[in-house]
């Protein structure tokens, strides 16, 4: 990246232009005045935006991630020397172009920093200073970004974060039949964000009220990001509004749970039949002269865990069990999963950001007109945008920030 050709000619005249020291993410660096230009750019408060531009500054001149780049480096080298003899595995691959692409940030970010140090000093030059002011403020946003993708490669990964598939459990709380059709609102805001996403979801058991909400539900997603983005979702969710048959606003609560779901593990795992315990049984509930006359039902058991699915939506008995054998299959790798996240996890982690049942993590105002989530501290100013599954992107992103927020700090105070 270069100066505009005039201002080099006039660099080159006055001799202003300094000779380059060789530069690296990790040497101090005093805050420049273009710096507090890109908070106006943004969503977040100036003081947010701010405690994050420091906190990825912190980071990039740590001592730890000069050593994660030192061994990127290194581990470069090693594989670019393994291609130029033999083909490298599908993991290899992945692997050189993760890093290379890390290292390309980091030059760009070295080279970006490198035009910003020479366009302040110019901010003292009476003829140059609005030029360089003005190249300075377009300069500023772009090694924001560039910070902020840097530091999104260094961090160490999350193997459950990757994971392209997500188990969502939707339960009603307290409330009532307000509480049920508030569980069925959040199950289709999930379907609605899904199609937005363009991810595949697949509802696998769904236990209706009379009025038409949701008891208890489980569905399947499927889709790069799913997991990453739908686990912050975990927690008990409240909706205060006016019912349509009173005057009084009502609370009513819903609780989310989201698994991760091993899509490959999952699909070649079939749980030992030694496990299960099958039964069948009559259907009952609306169905016409189907129900009751045949044993179509079925109820499965994973006699390890106590976990139970019971399926009588198909006339048939072996589509319902297929459908139980899924719904159960997902349920058990979900709770396997979860087990294992929360045994790495400290106590701390645990209680901060996982969404667990006992958490009040989101509160849906009607009266209001507003969403508020309570980590994250982020307001969507429209319910019906919100339950649509535009406004939950803006949600969920905040959330990732934060998530990113906590890993940073506790990289820094390793």
């Amino acid at each position: 990246c270069c100066l505009p050709p005039a201002m080099m000619m006039l660099l080159r005249r006055k001799g202003t232009l300094r000779a380059r020291a060789s530069a690296s993410t990790t040497r101090g660096r005093r805050p420049m005045p273009w710096r507090r230009l890109v908070h106006a750019q943004t969503d977040e408060s100036s003081s947010e935006a701010e405690d994050r531009e420091r906190l990825n500054r912190d980071m990039l001149r740590s001592g730890a991630a000069t050593a994660r780049l030192a061994t990127m480096r290194s581990r470069h080298a090693a594989l670019f020397e393994e291609a130029t003899s033999r083909a490298l595995t599908a993991a290899e691959a992945r692997e050189l172009n993760w890093i290379e692409h890390a290292l390309g940030l980091l030059e760009s970010l070295t080279a970006k920093r490198r035009e910003a140090d020479d366009l302040e000093e110019l901010l003292s030059d009476a003829e140059l200073k609005d030029e360089a002011a003005s190249e300075l403020e377009a300069l500023g946003p772009g090694i924001v970004g560039l910070e902020a993708e840097l530091v999104g490669q260094l961090l160490p990964k999350d193997d459950e974060a990757a994971l392209a598939a997500a188990l969502v459990e939707v339960r009603a709380g307290a409330g009532g039949d307000e509480a049920t059709a508030f569980a069925g609102e959040l199950l289709e805001m999930y379907q609605k964000y899904a199609v937005l996403r363009r991810w595949k979801f697949e509802v696998l058991d769904a236990s209706r009220s009379e009025y038409g909400g949701v008891k208890a539900a489980f569905a399947l997603v499927e889709g790069d990001d799913s997991y990453a983005s739908l686990r912050f979702e975990s927690g008990v969710h409240r909706v205060q509004r006016v019912p349509d048959n009173d005057a009084r606003i009502h609370t009513s609560t819903a609780s989310v749970v989201v698994f991760p779901q091993d899509t490959q593990e999952r699909r070649s795992s079939d749980l030992p039949s030694s496990e299960l315990k099958i039964e069948t049984y009559r259907s009952g509930g609306a169905g016409g002269q189907h129900v009751n006359t045949t044993d179509s039902a079925v109820r499965i058991t994973h006699l390890p865990t106590g976990i139970q699915v019971a399926i009588q939506d198909e006339r048939s008995q072996h589509r319902n069990k297929a459908k139980a054998l899924k719904l159960l299959n997902a349920r058990v790798s979900g709770l396997k999963a979860e087990q294992d996240r929360l045994e790495r996890q400290e106590l701390r982690d645990k209680l901060s950001g996982t969404g667990n049942r006992a958490e009040r993590v989101r509160t849906y105002n009607f009266q209001h007109d507003r969403v508020v989530d309570h980590r994250s501290h982020f307001t969507a100013n429209s319910v019906a945008r919100t339950l649509d599954g535009i406004l939950l992107h803006d949600i969920l992103h905040s959330l990732k920030l934060k998530a990113q927020d906590a890993k940073l700090q506790a990289f820094l105070n390793e």
